[in-house]
């Protein structure tokens, strides 16, 4: 049926008006607004929406997120958009709202960022830390599945498997949340023998109930004459598969500043430790302790760590899974020549063990640093090199120190490897305001700006803003509890704030090749239109049934995108 034909049917019934300025889809990011200052904050008492935190973004394109507000209740809490109606937002739990499982009178307290977020996972439920009103600083662990929020831990509650008696002081607000609905955290306890050197430890959710993983003071496994050390600075990461994996130093006979292990409740392993002989010869050095210093895999885990022999210190990139092998070397050849520096962050680590890391070459220029990805098979490549053109901005802007740069990665899947990088850029009219965004390396190696600071943009027909500052969320690791504000698809959930002061959370969406060609068959046709039509009205999961634009309905805009691309897809 030609597209005059359709049109001429569909004006007949009052529809073409509303779609036909619909603009065609085009090969950037597009952005799909789910909150800004000054919107309705559902659940709040009539209050609006002020700021916002650091948002995630399940597979089906859900969104969660800290945000605070202009009204008493719920005054700061947790939202997200509903599963089977993108476009609806639900509050989750707002502060001044009662606490379940507490003593009666406990309230949650004001919800922060960067401390207080949901973490989303595919199924729709969610992990969080919260505070509560049990003293000063006191936070809260819960998890809410089906809808239903429940407690995981609270200071006061007893310990199971400990002396009766034994409570816990503290809960850990740095928490990590599974596929399936566990949670790992870390929490210091009191009562009958414990003293400073006992009262730290790692807790996970668990068949029967809540489970001690380690414990300061307790035997480290296999190793003889040895403890566990402090807790306070580091945190547990949980893969999808229920294995917590976490950096600790030890005491005693093997003292070391730091040791990496992972496993299940009674089933630990030591991934390496410092002092450790390692397969480049040498031993392993003190580096760093603190918060996730590992990327997780179902079956292995990658880490950052120097190691010392003849030459002195090297820093390297370790993977582990039946043994560990280095991935880069200080010294060593890569894809751009010697390594000169690697960078001692923790590598984003895809669920195939593949890195993403940043890196410095002895090349004889400034252009000399880059993000490198190595598979456990192959060689490595470079995704992203100091000096490449910036996409998004004008001609001569260049991606500035890739090293030197607080910049970060994270890997959305293990079969396509796309890239989150936030970096730094260099060039004509670039200045402190406008220096920064966040990219996209597609899996064809096309890199794509999400968003940049000093750009101009409008949401959804509103005012145009100017972008001033980015806040995503990286988890490290595809599967390591922690949720990130990319998904499979490459869709970025992210908030934007504005140099008026407004803020909005929004979700940066790849193109797609064909996006009308809802039947995946090369032309975009009747059948296409059949399915958009059949679906009219209707919400779902982002990108189903007859949502061509990726906004959790089907409209008149789905339908003018298949009327605008009518005809075979482009190769």
């Amino acid at each position: 049926m030609p597209s005059s034909t359709i049109a001429s049917f569909l004006t007949s019934f009052g529809l073409f008006a509303s779609f036909a300025a619909t603009p065609a889809l085009g090969n950037t990011y597009s952005f799909r607004l789910i909150a800004q200052s000054g919107d309705p904050a559902p659940s709040s008492l009539g209050g609006a929406f002020v700021s916002f935190g650091h948002p995630r973004i399940n597979a089906s394109g859900q969104v969660s997120f800290q945000a605070t507000t202009t009204e008493a209740i719920a005054d700061s809490g947790l939202w997200r958009t509903l599963f089977d109606d993108p476009q609806t937002l639900a509050l989750i739990i707002g502060e001044d709202f009662p606490v379940p499982g507490a003593p009666a009178g406990t309230k949650f307290g004001a919800f922060q960022s960067p401390f207080h977020h949901p973490l989303l996972n595919d199924d729709s439920n969610i992990g969080f830390a919260a505070p509560v009103t049990l003293g000063d600083g006191t936070v809260g662990v819960f998890r809410m599945i089906d809808g239903v929020i429940t407690k995981v831990a609270l200071p006061n509650d007893s310990m199971p498997g400990l002396p009766a008696g034994t409570q816990f002081k503290t809960v850990g607000n740095l928490i990590s949340f599974n596929a399936n609905n566990l949670v790992a955290l870390n929490v210091t306890l009191k009562g009958p023998g414990i003293t400073a050197l006992n009262d730290e430890g790692f807790v996970l959710t668990w068949f029967g109930g809540l489970n001690m993983l380690a414990r300061e003071g307790n035997g480290a496994p296999g190793i003889p004459a040895t403890t566990f050390g402090t807790m306070l600075l580091t945190y547990p990461l949980l893969t999808d598969n229920g294995q917590v994996a976490f950096d600790i130093p030890l005491n005693g006979a093997s003292n070391a500043k730091w040791s990496r292990w992972r496993g299940w409740p009674g089933g630990l392993s030591l991934l390496a430790k410092e002092g450790d002989p390692t397969p480049l010869g040498g031993t392993f050095a003190g580096e760093h302790e603190g918060f996730w210093t590992m990327g997780t895999t179902a079956d292995g885990a990658s880490f950052v760590e120097r190691f010392e022999n003849d030459a002195g210190l090297q820093r390297a990139v370790w993977r582990v899974e039946d043994t560990i092998e280095s991935a880069l070397v200080e010294g060593g050849v890569g894809p751009l020549g010697t390594y000169e520096e690697i960078s001692g962050d923790v590598p984003a680590t895809a669920v195939d063990s593949t890195l993403a890391t940043f890196a410095r070459f002895a090349i004889a220029n400034a252009v000399d640093t880059a993000l490198v990805l190595s598979p456990p098979q192959g060689a490595a490549e470079v995704a992203l090199r100091e000096g490449d053109p910036a996409p998004g901005y004008v001609a001569g802007v260049q991606f500035d120190d890739l090293v030197d740069f607080d910049s970060f990665t994270d890997v959305s899947s293990a079969n396509s490897h796309r890239v989150l990088v936030s970096a730094a850029t260099r060039g004509p009219g670039i200045t402190d305001a406008n220096d920064r965004g966040v990219w996209v390396v597609d899996t064809d190696g096309t890199v794509r700006v999400a968003a940049r600071e000093g750009s101009w943009i409008s949401l959804e027909g509103g005012p145009l803003g100017q972008i001033a500052l980015i806040r995503v969320s990286h988890s490290g690791s595809t599967n390591s509890g922690r949720r990130s504000s990319m998904n499979e698809r490459g869709d970025v959930a992210m908030t934007l704030l504005f140099t008026n002061g407004d803020e909005a959370v929004v979700v940066a969406q790849p193109p797609l090749a064909c996006a009308a060609d809802v039947t995946g068959d090369g032309v975009v046709d009747a059948a296409d239109l059949a399915i958009v039509l059949g679906a009219w009205g209707e919400t779902g999961p982002v990108g189903t049934g007859g949502d061509v634009d990726r906004d959790g309905d089907t409209d008149a805009a789905d339908l003018a995108a298949v009327l605008g691309a009518w005809g075979a897809c482009a190769d």
